[in-house]
Order: structure tokens, then sequence, then C-alpha cells
């Protein structure tokens, strides 16, 4: 999924929403149904990793820039989830759960290793329609986001990851980072206003994919 975020004018709304879109509650629903059915079905926790596999890989992905790194996090992320359903209370929703998991592994991946960072990894093979300059100008797009939101104080940089490529709701974020809605929303709108500190000057807005 794509999705613009101007960096001029106003905060976007949708950042700082307390939901992640108007089918944000059937999702919570539905997860917990499966989650349930998830210790004693395993074809259930499977329709999970298909519905979180994206949002945790682009979170892994901006965490630790390596693709293959990402890939063995986002792993690590379902197995460890796999391991502990049965322990699962249900309180807050999965999706802040699981991205409680995937918080840990990256704190445990930088506390073990040296991680490299080649961003010419950073994107995917390029579309066939896609044009040189297009994908060269996303490439920049990427970078420039990734380094920037590097820069950033540790809990706005996280805020920031879990809501632009986990697409976590405000409540989630909240869950996962242990912090209340009004801080998650001041911690958005602090990182949104250095973000745009950093990159107005020679772009008026990004793509975050």
């Amino acid at each position: 999924m794509t999705e613009s975020i101007s960096l001029t004018g106003n905060l976007p709304q949708d950042i700082l929403s307390p939901l992640a879109g108007a089918a944000a509650g059937e999702r919570e629903d539905s997860d917990a149904q499966l989650i349930i059915a998830s210790k004693h079905n395993c074809e259930a926790y499977a329709t999970l990793y298909r519905r979180y596999a994206n949002s945790v890989y682009r979170y892994m992905l901006v965490c630790v820039v390596d693709e293959q790194d990402a890939q063995d996090l986002t792993a690590q992320t379902f197995l460890a989830g796999l391991e502990g359903v049965q322990a699962y209370q249900g309180r807050g929703t999965f999706a802040a759960w699981l991205f409680s998991i995937a918080r840990r592994k990256v704190m445990d991946f930088y506390r073990h290793s040296q991680p490299h960072i080649p961003f010419d990894e950073l994107i995917q093979v390029p579309h066939p329609e896609q044009q040189p300059d297009q994908i060269v100008e996303e490439r920049c797009d990427y970078e420039r986001l990734t380094r920037a939101i590097g820069t950033l104080a540790p809990d706005r940089a996280e805020a920031i990851r879990l809501r632009i490529f986990a697409e976590l709701s405000v409540n989630e974020i909240g869950e996962a980072m242990g912090r209340n809605e009004s801080a998650v929303r001041m911690l958005l709108s602090r990182a949104l206003h250095d973000l745009r500190l950093r990159l107005n000057s020679t772009s008026p807005s990004f793509t975050a994919r």
C-alpha cells in the first residue's frame, strides 16, 4: 500500500486519529476470534500471519533496513507469537500484542549485532510499468524518510514507525509502547513537526510505503 503524507500545512488527520480506519473495530473483533481459535487451530494463526505479515515486515525494514534481517525478524516475531498464543490474555488488541513482540525482537537485534545499512536494498524489485525516473524518485523518498526518522528522538521515531509502517492505531501504539493515547498523540505530533523541519527544505512531501 502507498500512502502519501504531506509535510507542510496542517498535520495529517489520519496520523493522529484514534483509529487506523473505518474497519478498525471489525478487524479487532475478527482478530480476537482468530486468536482464540489459534490456541487449538494453527490455520487460524496462519490467517493472522497473512493479515499482519506485510505490516510487520515494513516495520522491521524501516527499523533495521537490511532486507534479509527484516525477513528474519518478521519470521521470529510470528514464531514467538505462535509460541506465546496459549498465554495470550486478550488484554488490548492482537496487533498491539504482536508489535510488542516485534519491538523486543528489534531491541534484541541491536543488542547482539552490528547492523549494516545498504540503502540500495530498501526498495523492492520495481514494477515493470514504473518509469526509471519514478523508481529513482521513490528510492530517494524512502531513503530520505528512513534517514530522517532515524534522527528523531527514540520515542518519537518509534511512534511514527508504528503509525506509518505498521499501520497501528493511536490506541494500539499506546498499548505497544506502554503509553496513554494523549502521550502517543503528542509523540506523533512532535515527530511530524520534526520531520517537516528535516525534509521541508528539499521537498514539500514524501511517500511512505
